[in-house]
């Protein structure tokens, strides 16, 4: 995925402007990535805008849960309705 796109996504969500954590925020975007198709079992797709805005989403959560903040430790409800389409999704599919 082309992380670049994903990164703006990010950083807009968490209201970064400056270049100072795109490394962190880089690390937390593959990080991610590999654990929604290591863990869960789920293709991402770049071309999919779906996709790349669930990953942004996702990163977005986990950079905030990350800092420790207690209300931002249990997954949103979207995002949790979003993975869980995705892996029905994924459970429907034939390899």
């Amino acid at each position: 995925m082309d992380t670049t796109v994903i990164l703006a996504l990010v950083k807009s969500r968490l209201g970064i402007s400056t270049t100072v954590k795109d490394n962190d925020l880089t690390a937390h975007i593959n990080s991610t990535i590999e654990k929604i198709e290591g863990v869960y079992g789920i293709t991402m797709d770049p071309e999919n805008e779906n996709h790349v805005v669930f990953v942004a989403d996702f990163v977005a959560w986990r950079y905030r849960a990350s800092g420790g903040d207690a209300q931002n430790l249990v997954m949103p409800a979207y995002l949790k309705s979003d993975l869980h389409d995705l892996i029905i999704k994924k459970a429907g599919t034939v390899e």
